[in-house]
C-alpha cells in the first residue's frame, strides 16, 4: 500500500523541475533582450538569487519553527512520537542546513537524516536556480 502511493512521485517531481526550468529560461530570455553588457547581467543575477531567498525564507522559517518546536506538543497517540520525529528529523542539530537550503548536499544520508527532509525538492530547485544565475555572470 505504501509503495502504491509513491508510484508516480518521480514523474511529478520531474514535471515540476521541467516547468521551473522553462520559466527560468523565459525570464532570462526576456532579460537578455533588455540588458546588453555583462555588468548589468551580474546585477540581474544577484537580484535574482536574493529575490528568490527573500520569497522562500519567510515561509520556510515559519514551517520549520512550527514543525520543529510546536508539532511535537500538539498531537498524541501510539505512533505520534514516531511520526513527529520522522517529520522534523534532526532539526536540533541541522536546522541551519534547512535555512541555507543545503540539506540535500551537506552531510547526512539524504532526507532520512535531514531536518525537514521533505524539503529536498526546494533545496534542489534553488540550487539549480543559483547555477543558472552563476552562469549569467
Amino acid at each position: 500500500p505504501a509503495q502504491v502511493s509513491h508510484l508516480g512521485t518521480m514523474q511529478s517531481v520531474n514535471t515540476f523541475f521541467v516547468m521551473s526550468g522553462l520559466l527560468v529560461g523565459l525570464i532570462h530570455m526576456r532579460e537578455l533582450r533588455k540588458l546588453a553588457n555583462g555588468r548589468q547581467w551580474g546585477v540581474f543575477a544577484l537580484n535574482y538569487v536574493v529575490g528568490r531567498f527573500v520569497r522562500i525564507l519567510p515561509s520556510l522559517v515559519v514551517v520549520l519553527l512550527v514543525g520543529w518546536q510546536v508539532l511535537p506538543y500538539i498531537g498524541a497517540g501510539p505512533f505520534w512520537t514516531t511520526d513527529a520525529s520522522a517529520f522534523v528529523g534532526n532539526c536540533d542539530r541541522d536546522w541551519y542546513k534547512s535555512l541555507l537550503l543545503l540539506d540535500n548536499v551537506w552531510g547526512g544520508e539524504g532526507s532520512v537524516d535531514a531536518c525537514m527532509g521533505h524539503y529536498w525538492y526546494l533545496d534542489v530547485d534553488t540550487q539549480l536556480h543559483m547555477t543558472v544565475a552563476a552562469g549569467l555572470v
